[in-house]
């Protein structure tokens, strides 16, 4: 999701330099080029969580922020929050699941 995140500040960047240049094109142009960016990314075996790229890019832009590390750090801590709170949830429910088996029989 990291990456989808840092990809988002990528294309809001681009889209800033691009526009002068582009104009109405500018949003196809960026578009196009990060779709391209994360599907090959996805084909990279320690990158393959093409789902995680654009959750992330939908955040980022989700969140209205201005291209910044400022974004990119608010966004990775509520990322890091929902995969810790997600690990503790599947934790507890694998314990519960264990517990229940053990005791019927």
């Amino acid at each position: 999701m990291l990456i989808g995140v840092a990809l988002g500040i990528g294309a809001a960047i681009a889209m800033a330099a691009l526009t002068p240049l582009l104009g109405s094109y500018t949003l196809s142009a960026v578009v196009f080029a990060i779709t391209g960016v994360a599907l090959s990314l996805a084909r990279a075996p320690a990158f393959n969580n093409l789902l995680g790229f654009f959750l992330g890019l939908v955040a980022y832009f989700a969140s209205h922020q201005p291209p910044s590390l400022g974004a990119f750090t608010m966004l990775a801590t509520a990322a890091t929050l929902g995969t810790m709170a997600a690990f503790i949830a599947h934790s507890w429910q694998q314990r519960i699941q264990r517990g229940t088996a053990v005791a019927a029989h």
